[in-house]
């Protein structure tokens, strides 16, 4: 704590754009709350997404398994589905309307 000519002055918190705290403890502790319920909303996202591939990969790879002459069937069909999130961020490469140089 600094002391001026008015008295005691309180250090600038994490909030202030004085400040650049990569970890503010006031932070985590004004929203801990928020932050264990997203945690535990994000592992539960988590962990339905993982059973559910596997309740689809692991049936699908018996069968393969079991008939050698679907195994390209179902590589090539699930290597499609595999590039889906991959299509749909693609636009993210390209560059906006806005952002073209102009032609001279």
């Amino acid at each position: 704590m600094r002391v001026t000519l008015l008295g005691a002055a309180e250090e600038p918190s994490c909030y202030s754009r004085l400040v650049n705290d990569w970890v503010c403890l006031d932070y985590v502790s004004d929203r801990q709350q928020e932050i264990v319920d997203a945690t535990v909303q994000h592992i539960g996202i988590t962990v339905v997404s993982v059973l559910v591939g596997l309740a689809i990969a692991f049936p699908l790879a018996l069968l393969a398994r079991r008939l050698p002459r679907l195994e390209s069937t179902i590589l090539a069909v699930t290597t499609g589905i595999y590039t889906v999130p991959s299509l749909a961020l693609f636009p993210l490469l390209s560059r906006s309307p806005g952002s073209r140089r102009p032609r001279s």
